[in-house]
């Protein structure tokens, strides 16, 4: 499956999905809405809703293939709600928590000489360039 129709598909089947973390059991693990044990089995109506919901034209073959590929998906994230997320702080950034950014330093003017040094058209004191309005 090609990553572009990936993220469409997952865009597309998040639309459909309510938030997961809204409830949690008595052991903290996140209760999905797929339903525990069982596995998930969309059906092609389902794929061709999602599909149609992320504008992707799909032929059978691909509504097949795809259905296959989505139910494992949801087989493999509704897995995740078997994890004991007890005394685990909820968290809505992945990764670094701050970007390392240097400071915003005043430097001083460029100047019109030095900005327009490697223009390839220059008219006066500013940047020539090639009309578009007809």
């Amino acid at each position: 499956m090609s990553r572009r129709i990936c993220v469409e598909l997952y865009k597309a089947l998040a639309a459909l999905r309510p938030a997961w973390h809204d409830d949690s059991d008595e052991k903290g693990a996140v209760v999905g809405p797929l339903g525990g044990d069982e596995a998930v089995k969309l059906t092609e109506e389902q794929v061709r809703h999602v599909a149609r919901l992320a504008r992707l034209a799909l032929s059978a073959d691909e509504l097949a293939r795809y259905g296959s590929q989505l139910s494992a998906i949801l087989d493999a994230v509704d897995s995740l709600s078997q994890v004991d997320t007890t005394g685990v702080p909820a968290t809505s950034v992945i990764g670094a928590a701050a970007a390392h950014l240097r400071e915003d330093v005043v430097a001083g003017e460029l100047g019109a000489q030095v900005a327009l040094a490697n223009a390839p058209q220059i008219d006066d004191s500013s940047f020539a360039i090639p009309k578009v309005i007809e």
